[in-house]
């Protein structure tokens, strides 16, 4: 089985009049630049901080929780930098 992360960065080129689609790979330099944010999915950061999705989502209600990106009404994503930020602020003493 191979992981998301561990696979090259792909994407969807049209092939034929089949409407059928074929996975091209795309230079690791073109895929994200490096200007760009990690952009973490609910799953990963609930995995990284050893809590349940729906405790985020609690948090998205009360503002407690690590700052977010809505990029959709469906679409939601954290920025690994600002996590980590946030996991500084929450550091008892």
């Amino acid at each position: 089985m191979v992981l998301l992360r561990d696979a090259p960065a792909c994407r969807r080129s049209y092939v034929d009049t089949a409407h059928k689609y074929r996975m091209t790979t795309i230079a690791p330099e073109t895929a994200r630049p490096s200007s760009m944010p990690e952009l973490l999915t609910q799953a990963q950061v609930a995995d990284i901080l050893a809590v349940s999705p729906r405790a985020l989502e609690d948090w998205r209600v009360t503002g407690d929780g690590p700052p977010y990106l809505k990029l959709s009404h469906k679409v939601l994503r954290y920025d690994a930098a600002a996590l980590t930020r946030w996991l500084r602020t929450r550091r008892a003493a």
